[in-house]
């Protein structure tokens, strides 16, 4: 008779037996105390598809005992030697309302792959042995487990968390409970947390779990977005979980600190395309203009709640999908933030993140396509759902660039002059649909003539600083009118932003943008290279661009190569002791000379304080946005 006749019975209960089963199996004295009986082989025993090995099962009525004595044993035949798999001998008493059962069970190395049915949604790839000793009193209809199982080179995935765990461990069972001491478990990078506590039970049944975990240093979250689309990424944290609660109302409190390694991501997509929402607004008369409705962000848990505390610091990176298109916001940071998701699937974010240093990838329709440095001191603040949170944020985008597209009323010795320029965008309100503001600056640059520069630029009118910075990071140039050569330039202009966005997909490690400046009668052609990137575990910071002058072809001399570097390595791993050198050029015309590079090194040393007493301390308080910063 073939085991898997009985799929039709077992398919529920979520298991699968299969073998051939031969022998006899009879019952005597139905009306009174039923004798039992049995001399049963299975050859080729599997279950959920793993082979256990050969069965045999025997059981006979004692009537002197009015018992039913049942022995069984699974015997695994191996190309050496035979092993017993499983044992089990012991009674049963039919006509006792109490202590009805007497059972010793043995397991000897076991494959725990056989049992990953039983927990499938939580966890699979499940793999290693299990030896274990019973004994099972009580009765029917209350029955006392107690013994120990040992746990050897055992395997599993955590599937929400999408981690793979090992351990080896003795666990012992009480009547009423199972019990966890010092478990060691380890992840995939051979980094240890311990755990405690106790898995209660009634009648082997209602489970109820009070385990609490201790890692330091520990993988607890590797997912991608097509694993979990509303909060992915690495996370590698100290500090304690506690995992609690019965199977279908199941909960998991974490007090968390990022270690190295953490980088997390938080897309806030919609449908919406940023030229239907930043620079056209439509006003209702009966609403705010630009308002986007918040939808609840909801996630699929059925059953598990989420309760974690994460304390970020600057080691952790943080990926941030802006709505409508915008971009995407990479940067390292510290706060103190609280994830919550309950059953129902109401995703919240509680908490403020404060930003230290990345980038801001502003994207335009796929026409501009720049990263932008962020400047430390924004701060994303959550107040539920991620759609409502607020974000203040500043960043910056270098560029070097003339002054004739400000009008004839730049004097003609200032039209063929390259300045550096500053271009910052301000991100402020509601992170669904933020406010964008531009602003510009013109670094190492006269006062003279940066006072005869803001005479032209009127910084007060909105929407001529709007197309001012579309022109910029477009062109590569302030807006003109029609001139000899202007749409040729501007097609080169727009080139130039694309094949910087394509290089810098390459690779996560590099920035590289590429940026061709044709001459005219004064001027000579320009090609720069930009390149921003680290080294040495991100303790060497270089940032700068070089270019070369071409003028009718002539062989390139040394003068003809110009370029802003800036080079800094963290002497401390906090970074707050730092060496810096710098290159970088100076606002140079032939008309009125003066040197056209300015180098310098130094040494600086930043530290956050909430107290002024707290900079001579060598633990300060919690970090805060206050900064002193001394340079030479």
């Amino acid at each position: 008779w073939r085991l898997s006749n009985f799929d039709i019975l077992f398919t529920n209960y979520n298991f699968d037996l299969n073998g051939i089963t031969n022998g006899y199996f009879g019952v005597s004295n139905v009306y009174g105390l039923p004798g039992i009986m049995a001399d049963v082989t299975i050859s080729g025993f599997e279950l959920n598809n793993v082979l256990i090995g050969d069965a045999e099962i025997r059981s006979s009525w004692d009537s002197f005992k009015e018992s039913v004595d049942l022995s069984a044993e699974i015997i695994r035949h191996g190309n050496v030697s035979d092993s017993r798999v499983f044992s089990m001998n012991g009674s049963y008493y039919p006509g006792r309302e109490r202590d009805n059962l007497d059972f010793d069970l043995k397991v000897e190395n076991f494959r725990m792959e056989a049992l990953e049915r039983f927990a499938s949604g939580f966890i699979s790839d499940l793999s290693g042995v299990a030896s274990a000793d019973f004994k099972l009193r009580g009765s029917d209809t209350d029955p006392l487990l107690t013994g120990w199982i040992k746990l050897m080179r055992t395997e599993c995935r955590v599937d929400y968390l999408n981690t793979k765990y090992s351990l080896a461990h003795t666990i012992d069972f009480n009547p009423r409970a199972i019990v966890i001491n010092n478990l060691v478990v380890y992840d995939s990078l051979g980094n240890q947390a311990v755990a405690n506590g106790v898995i209660s039970h009634r009648n082997l049944s209602d489970f109820n779990f009070d385990i609490t975990l201790n890692p330091k240093n520990f993988l607890g979250l590797k997912t991608d977005r097509y694993q979990n689309n509303t909060f992915y990424g690495t996370a590698v944290a100290t500090g304690q979980v506690r995992f609690f609660g019965p199977p279908d109302k199941f909960h998991i409190d974490a007090d968390l600190t990022t270690e190295k390694g953490t980088d997390f991501v938080i897309p806030l997509n919609t449908s919406i395309t940023v030229t239907e929402n930043d620079f056209v607004v439509f006003r209702n008369v009966d609403g705010d203009a630009g308002d986007i409705a918040a939808d609840a962000y909801r996630v699929e848990l059925q059953g598990l709640s989420l309760d974690f505390t994460i304390r970020v610091n600057n080691t952790a990176e943080a990926m941030i999908f802006l709505p409508a298109n915008m971009g995407n916001i990479s940067s390292k940071g510290h706060g103190e933030i609280r994830i919550t998701i309950n059953p129902r699937g109401e995703f919240n974010i509680f908490g403020d993140y404060n930003f230290l240093r990345g980038t801001f990838f502003f994207t335009l329709q796929n026409l501009i396509n720049k990263r932008f440095e962020i400047l430390q001191g924004g701060k994303i603040a959550f107040a539920g759902n991620p759609y409502d949170a607020d974000v203040n944020l500043k960043a910056l985008y270098r560029l070097k660039t003339t002054l004739s597209g400000l009008g004839a009323s730049i004097s003609p010795e200032l039209e063929g002059q390259r300045v550096n320029v500053n271009a910052y965008l301000g991100l402020r309100g509601k992170l669904a649909n933020p406010d964008i503001h531009f602003s510009i600056a013109f670094p190492n640059v006269k006062d003279e003539v940066r006072q005869t520069i803001y005479a032209v630029l009127d910084t007060n009118d909105v929407p001529m600083m709007n197309q001012q910075m579309i022109s910029l990071l477009l062109m590569n140039s302030f807006s003109y009118a029609s001139t000899s050569g202007s749409m040729g330039a501007s097609s080169l202009n727009i080139i130039s932003s694309q094949l910087s966005n394509w290089l810098s997909q390459i690779s996560n490690d590099f920035d590289i943008g590429i940026n061709y400046i044709a001459g005219d009668e004064i001027t000579q052609d320009e090609l720069e290279v930009a390149l921003s990137t680290q080294f040495f575990d991100n303790r060497l910071i270089v940032d700068g661009n070089v270019g070369v002058l071409t003028k009718d072809n002539q062989q390139q001399q040394a003068s003809s190569i110009v370029g802003d570097v800036n080079i800094e390595y963290k002497l401390t791993p906090d970074g707050r002791i730092r060496l810096r050198a710098f290159n970088r050029s100076n606002n140079f015309n032939t008309i009125d000379y003066y040197a056209p590079y300015t180098q310098g090194v130094g040494i600086f040393y930043t530290k956050e304080f909430d107290r002024f007493g707290d900079i001579f301390r060598r633990q300060g308080s919690k970090r805060d946005d206050n900064e002193i910063e001394i340079q030479n």
